[in-house]
Protein backbone atom coordinates (compact mmCIF):
# COMPACT_ATOMS: atom_id res chain seq x y z
CA UNK A 1 0.00 0.00 0.00
CA UNK A 2 1.39 3.51 -0.93
CA UNK A 3 2.63 5.02 2.36
CA UNK A 4 1.30 8.20 2.07
CA UNK A 5 -2.26 7.00 1.59
CA UNK A 6 -1.31 5.13 4.54
CA UNK A 7 -0.29 8.41 6.80
CA UNK A 8 -3.24 10.14 5.56
CA UNK A 9 -5.88 7.54 7.03
CA UNK A 10 -4.09 7.90 9.92
CA UNK A 11 -4.49 11.73 10.19
CA UNK A 12 -7.86 12.05 8.57
CA UNK A 13 -9.50 9.16 10.60
CA UNK A 14 -8.14 9.47 14.11
CA UNK A 15 -8.91 6.80 16.06
CA UNK A 16 -10.00 4.41 13.36
CA UNK A 17 -8.24 1.65 13.07
CA UNK A 18 -6.79 0.46 9.62
CA UNK A 19 -5.85 -3.08 8.46
CA UNK A 20 -5.01 -4.49 4.77
CA UNK A 21 -7.60 -6.49 2.76
CA UNK A 22 -6.68 -10.19 2.85
CA UNK A 23 -8.68 -10.86 0.21
CA UNK A 24 -6.65 -8.75 -2.46
CA UNK A 25 -3.57 -9.62 -0.98
CA UNK A 26 -4.15 -13.57 -1.24
CA UNK A 27 -5.54 -12.77 -5.05
CA UNK A 28 -1.82 -11.90 -6.15
CA UNK A 29 -0.43 -14.96 -4.77
CA UNK A 30 -0.75 -16.39 -8.40
CA UNK A 31 1.75 -13.50 -9.63
CA UNK A 32 4.23 -13.27 -7.35
CA UNK A 33 4.80 -17.36 -6.75
CA UNK A 34 5.37 -19.86 -8.84
CA UNK A 35 2.25 -21.64 -10.82
CA UNK A 36 3.22 -24.97 -9.41
CA UNK A 37 3.43 -24.18 -5.74
CA UNK A 38 -0.02 -22.16 -6.47
CA UNK A 39 -1.23 -25.30 -7.87
CA UNK A 40 0.21 -26.90 -4.66
CA UNK A 41 -3.07 -28.29 -2.67
CA UNK A 42 -0.69 -28.67 0.32
CA UNK A 43 0.73 -25.57 0.22
CA UNK A 44 -2.93 -24.00 -0.13
CA UNK A 45 -3.88 -25.63 2.66
CA UNK A 46 -0.95 -24.64 4.82
CA UNK A 47 -0.95 -20.70 3.85
CA UNK A 48 -4.74 -20.55 4.25
CA UNK A 49 -4.56 -22.34 7.89
CA UNK A 50 -1.75 -19.28 8.58
CA UNK A 51 -3.06 -15.87 7.27
CA UNK A 52 -6.63 -16.76 8.09
CA UNK A 53 -6.88 -18.26 11.45
CA UNK A 54 -7.37 -16.01 14.81
CA UNK A 55 -6.59 -18.72 16.66
CA UNK A 56 -3.18 -18.34 17.07
CA UNK A 57 -0.87 -16.12 18.57
CA UNK A 58 1.86 -13.98 16.69
CA UNK A 59 4.36 -16.17 18.02
CA UNK A 60 2.77 -19.11 16.69
CA UNK A 61 2.13 -18.04 13.35
CA UNK A 62 5.75 -16.55 12.76
CA UNK A 63 7.32 -19.99 13.83
CA UNK A 64 4.62 -22.08 11.46
CA UNK A 65 5.19 -19.11 8.79
CA UNK A 66 9.23 -19.62 8.52
CA UNK A 67 8.79 -23.37 8.80
CA UNK A 68 6.65 -23.31 5.74
CA UNK A 69 9.04 -20.78 3.99
CA UNK A 70 11.64 -23.37 4.48
CA UNK A 71 9.37 -26.16 3.57
CA UNK A 72 8.68 -24.81 -0.27
CA UNK A 73 11.85 -23.15 -0.33
CA UNK A 74 10.26 -19.35 -0.54
CA UNK A 75 12.78 -17.81 1.75
CA UNK A 76 14.32 -15.90 -0.85
CA UNK A 77 10.52 -14.78 -2.20
CA UNK A 78 10.46 -10.80 -2.21
CA UNK A 79 6.59 -10.54 -2.24
CA UNK A 80 6.05 -12.83 1.00
CA UNK A 81 8.77 -11.40 2.72
CA UNK A 82 7.04 -8.02 2.36
CA UNK A 83 3.41 -9.02 3.42
CA UNK A 84 5.58 -10.87 6.55
CA UNK A 85 7.12 -7.51 7.00
CA UNK A 86 3.00 -5.92 7.39
CA UNK A 87 1.55 -8.75 9.39
CA UNK A 88 0.03 -6.82 12.13
CA UNK A 89 -1.77 -4.68 9.61
CA UNK A 90 -2.94 -7.85 7.59
CA UNK A 91 -3.16 -11.25 10.06
CA UNK A 92 -5.98 -11.26 12.53
CA UNK A 93 -3.70 -13.12 15.70
CA UNK A 94 -2.11 -9.70 15.75
CA UNK A 95 -5.37 -7.78 16.61
CA UNK A 96 -7.96 -9.87 18.01
CA UNK A 97 -7.72 -7.11 21.28
CA UNK A 98 -9.64 -4.61 18.89
CA UNK A 99 -13.11 -4.71 18.26
CA UNK A 100 -13.81 -5.76 14.47
CA UNK A 101 -17.28 -6.96 14.71
CA UNK A 102 -16.12 -10.20 12.81
CA UNK A 103 -13.19 -8.34 9.84
CA UNK A 104 -16.48 -6.61 8.12
CA UNK A 105 -13.84 -4.70 5.52
CA UNK A 106 -14.93 -1.81 3.89
CA UNK A 107 -14.09 -3.82 0.77
CA UNK A 108 -16.29 -6.42 1.77
CA UNK A 109 -19.29 -4.07 1.81
CA UNK A 110 -18.34 -2.21 -1.03
CA UNK A 111 -18.56 -5.28 -3.10
CA UNK A 112 -21.40 -6.45 -1.81
CA UNK A 113 -22.84 -3.04 -2.34
CA UNK A 114 -21.95 -3.57 -5.91
CA UNK A 115 -23.21 -6.95 -6.65
CA UNK A 116 -26.57 -6.07 -4.99
CA UNK A 117 -27.42 -2.89 -7.49
CA UNK A 118 -25.83 -4.39 -10.46
CA UNK A 119 -29.01 -6.70 -10.40
CA UNK A 120 -31.14 -3.65 -10.32
CA UNK A 121 -29.45 -1.04 -12.93
CA UNK A 122 -26.84 -1.39 -15.70
CA UNK A 123 -23.75 1.66 -16.81
CA UNK A 124 -26.35 2.60 -19.45
CA UNK A 125 -28.63 4.06 -17.17
CA UNK A 126 -30.16 7.70 -17.50
CA UNK A 127 -30.77 9.44 -13.75
CA UNK A 128 -34.36 8.43 -14.02
CA UNK A 129 -33.40 5.08 -14.81
CA UNK A 130 -31.25 5.00 -12.10
CA UNK A 131 -33.41 6.59 -9.12
CA UNK A 132 -36.60 3.71 -10.12
CA UNK A 133 -34.02 0.90 -10.20
CA UNK A 134 -32.74 2.17 -6.91
CA UNK A 135 -35.79 2.52 -5.30
CA UNK A 136 -36.77 -0.55 -6.40
CA UNK A 137 -33.73 -1.96 -4.60
CA UNK A 138 -34.64 -0.24 -0.99
CA UNK A 139 -37.79 -1.83 -1.58
CA UNK A 140 -36.50 -5.24 -1.99
CA UNK A 141 -34.41 -4.83 0.75
CA UNK A 142 -37.27 -3.32 3.05
CA UNK A 143 -39.30 -6.46 2.00
CA UNK A 144 -36.91 -8.78 2.80
CA UNK A 145 -36.32 -6.82 6.35
CA UNK A 146 -39.76 -7.57 7.09
CA UNK A 147 -39.71 -10.76 6.35
CA UNK A 148 -37.12 -11.37 8.42
CA UNK A 149 -38.66 -9.52 11.26
CA UNK A 150 -41.49 -11.79 11.12
CA UNK A 151 -39.74 -15.12 10.95
CA UNK A 152 -37.19 -13.78 14.17
CA UNK A 153 -40.30 -13.19 15.71
CA UNK A 154 -41.91 -16.52 15.39
CA UNK A 155 -39.29 -18.60 15.29
CA UNK A 156 -36.70 -20.09 17.92
CA UNK A 157 -33.76 -21.65 16.46
CA UNK A 158 -33.11 -25.14 17.12
CA UNK A 159 -30.79 -25.60 20.04
CA UNK A 160 -28.13 -28.23 19.99
CA UNK A 161 -28.62 -29.23 24.04
CA UNK A 162 -32.44 -29.78 23.96
CA UNK A 163 -32.61 -32.55 26.15
CA UNK A 164 -30.07 -31.10 28.95
CA UNK A 165 -32.71 -27.76 29.92
CA UNK A 166 -29.55 -25.31 29.52
CA UNK A 167 -31.02 -22.23 30.49
CA UNK A 168 -28.55 -20.15 29.19
CA UNK A 169 -28.88 -21.64 25.66
CA UNK A 170 -32.55 -20.88 25.33
CA UNK A 171 -31.81 -16.71 26.57
CA UNK A 172 -29.10 -16.66 24.10
CA UNK A 173 -31.97 -18.00 20.95
CA UNK A 174 -34.55 -15.36 22.65
CA UNK A 175 -32.01 -12.60 23.59
CA UNK A 176 -34.23 -11.02 25.99
CA UNK A 177 -33.21 -8.07 28.62
CA UNK A 178 -32.25 -8.73 32.30
CA UNK A 179 -28.92 -6.59 33.11
CA UNK A 180 -26.36 -8.16 35.54
CA UNK A 181 -23.17 -7.50 36.67
CA UNK A 182 -20.68 -10.16 35.84
CA UNK A 183 -17.36 -9.68 34.05
CA UNK A 184 -16.31 -12.05 32.25
CA UNK A 185 -13.03 -12.15 30.57
CA UNK A 186 -11.02 -14.63 28.20
CA UNK A 187 -7.93 -15.40 26.48
CA UNK A 188 -9.13 -16.06 23.32
CA UNK A 189 -10.89 -12.57 22.89
CA UNK A 190 -13.25 -13.95 21.12
CA UNK A 191 -15.94 -10.97 21.98
CA UNK A 192 -13.55 -8.07 22.07
CA UNK A 193 -12.97 -9.35 18.00
CA UNK A 194 -16.41 -10.75 17.09
CA UNK A 195 -18.80 -9.08 19.62
CA UNK A 196 -20.36 -12.70 20.55
CA UNK A 197 -19.25 -14.59 23.84
CA UNK A 198 -17.00 -17.21 23.07
CA UNK A 199 -17.81 -20.85 24.46
CA UNK A 200 -15.37 -20.70 27.40
CA UNK A 201 -17.40 -17.86 28.54
CA UNK A 202 -20.60 -19.51 28.13
CA UNK A 203 -19.19 -22.20 29.86
CA UNK A 204 -18.75 -20.28 33.13
CA UNK A 205 -22.06 -18.91 33.14
CA UNK A 206 -23.44 -22.19 32.58
CA UNK A 207 -21.16 -23.39 35.75
CA UNK A 208 -22.50 -19.99 38.05
CA UNK A 209 -25.79 -21.42 37.33
CA UNK A 210 -26.56 -18.13 35.68
CA UNK A 211 -29.74 -18.11 32.96
CA UNK A 212 -29.39 -14.77 31.54
CA UNK A 213 -26.64 -13.63 29.46
CA UNK A 214 -25.22 -10.28 31.32
CA UNK A 215 -26.76 -6.56 29.64
CA UNK A 216 -23.42 -5.49 28.68
CA UNK A 217 -22.44 -8.61 26.86
CA UNK A 218 -25.70 -8.31 24.50
CA UNK A 219 -24.27 -6.16 21.62
CA UNK A 220 -27.28 -3.58 20.10
CA UNK A 221 -26.06 -4.87 16.99
CA UNK A 222 -27.26 -8.57 17.84
CA UNK A 223 -30.87 -7.05 18.96
CA UNK A 224 -33.92 -7.70 17.40
CA UNK A 225 -35.29 -4.45 18.02
CA UNK A 226 -32.19 -2.71 16.56
CA UNK A 227 -33.94 -1.31 12.73
CA UNK A 228 -36.60 0.61 14.42
CA UNK A 229 -40.15 0.26 12.15
CA UNK A 230 -40.34 3.71 11.91
CA UNK A 231 -37.50 3.49 9.75
CA UNK A 232 -39.15 1.27 7.24
CA UNK A 233 -42.48 3.29 6.62
CA UNK A 234 -43.03 4.72 3.28
CA UNK A 235 -42.82 8.09 4.55
CA UNK A 236 -39.38 7.48 5.47
CA UNK A 237 -38.73 6.80 1.64
CA UNK A 238 -36.67 9.62 0.51
CA UNK A 239 -36.28 11.69 4.04
CA UNK A 240 -33.13 11.69 6.02
CA UNK A 241 -33.41 9.17 9.49
CA UNK A 242 -30.96 10.96 12.38
CA UNK A 243 -31.22 6.65 13.41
Amino acid sequence: MDATLSCSIAKVFQGCTHRLCMWHIMSKMPSKIEVDLVSNSDFKKRINQLVWNMNIKPSEFENKWDLMLNEFHLKENKWLADMFNKRDKRIPSYFTDIPMCGLMKTTSRSESSNSFFNVFSSPTNLIVNFMFNFNNALSKQRHEQKRLNIASRDTSPQLLFPNENLKIEKHASLVSFDAKDETIECECLHFTFFGILCSHALRILIDYDIAMIPEKYILDRWRKNIVDIGFQKINQKWRVCST
